[in-house]
This record gives C-alpha cells, structure tokens and sequence, in this order.
C-alpha cells in the first residue's frame, strides 16, 4: 500500500535484540524472513493497532466508493486510493506505523543508511472480488528502495485468498506473503517479482 527506499536493498534481519539500559525505549515489532531463498522478504508484525485498520479500510471503502480514486498507469491497471484522500486521524497513525516500519528495518542496515517514507508516495489498492481480483506479476521500480505493505482487512472475514506471491528468481521456488490485518511485507522494489494473488 506504500513506498519507502533508501539507498541500497535491505538484507537479512537478525531476532530482535533488548534496548541497552539508559536508552529511550522504542516500539519494537516482531519480525520474520519469510523464505529461505535470495529474496529478502519480511514480516512485522503489529504495525497497525486493528482499531486504527478499521478506520482506515473504512475510510479507504468510502473513498472508493466516491470516486476518489487515482489510476497508476496502464501497466498497473489499477484504482488506488491515496492515503493523502483519508482522514487526518487515519494518516497520521497510518504514517506513524510506516515510519516506525521503516525505522525497524533501518535498524538492521548499516549506520549510514535509513529508509525514509514518503506520505506523497502512499496509497492504497483496493481489491474487490466482483472487480480487481488480484495483480498481475510486476515489480514496482523503485531503484535501490524498497517496497512496504500494510494490510487494513482481516483475512477470512472480510476477504477469503489474496496475499502476495513473490518470484525471487528463475532457479527458486515462488513464495506466499500471507500477513495478518495490521502487519506489514518489506522486500526490494526494484528487483523481486511479485504478483497479486486474487481474493474471493
């Protein structure tokens, strides 16, 4: 649903690790490598509080249903909905739960380079089954950056399917990312396949 780069593709990210003592307590997520493959694929898990993903889906809904929708290109024939068109309540939590997304995986690159987000960059999909079921298999062009997904739904209840099938490469087997409502998917904008899978 959103894009945040930096400088270089991230790497594999070790178990979390305790604050040292005197220092400021910081939101700590868990986080997971999702395949074993040359992708790296992750999971955080929590981002979003579920409270705050509703507000957003149902903000996100209403947007949609409106019309205020953007089209990013033939290529992707999609209609998004910028996160800029919700509610300011929904940005900011939205914007605080990427930013500290991008902060967790910063923290696992070296000193010099942080992935920064970007609000103007942020949008949602919005799948439908009667509609956009899925996307094909793409990758999202960001050189040298990385993209982050956030899921506002809850699986099984509010959709059946979806998720994002990952190609790391034509000697590797393909991969799932399933997430729960409120975690968030980080892998390489500009290198890995990736495709939509259809909701029901």
């Amino acid at each position: 649903m959103a894009l945040l780069w930096g400088r270089r593709p991230l790497r594999e990210l070790p178990n979390d690790e305790e604050n040292p003592v005197n220092e400021k307590p910081t939101p700590k997520f868990h986080l997971r490598r999702l395949s074993k493959s040359s992708a790296p694929v992750f999971e955080i898990a929590g981002a979003l509080a579920p409270d705050a993903c509703d507000r957003a889906r149902d903000a996100v809904n209403a947007c949609f249903d409106a019309g205020k929708t953007t089209d990013r290109g033939v290529s992707l024939p999609t209609q998004d909905v910028l996160v800029s068109s919700l509610p300011q309540r929904s940005q900011d939590e939205i914007r605080a739960a990427l930013e500290a997304s991008a902060s967790r995986a910063s923290d696992e690159l070296p000193p010099e380079i942080r992935l920064e987000f970007s609000m103007a960059r942020a949008f949602c999909i919005v799948y439908d089954a009667g509609g956009q079921k899925g996307l094909k298999k793409h990758t999202d062009g960001r050189k040298e950056g990385a993209t982050l997904l956030l899921l506002l739904s809850t699986p099984g209840v509010d959709f059946e399917g979806g998720g994002t099938r990952f190609f790391p490469s034509v000697l590797e087997p393909s991969f799932d990312a399933k997430p729960a409502k409120g975690s968030t998917v980080v892998f390489p904008s500009d290198t890995l396949q990736h495709e939509g899978l259809p909701i029901k």
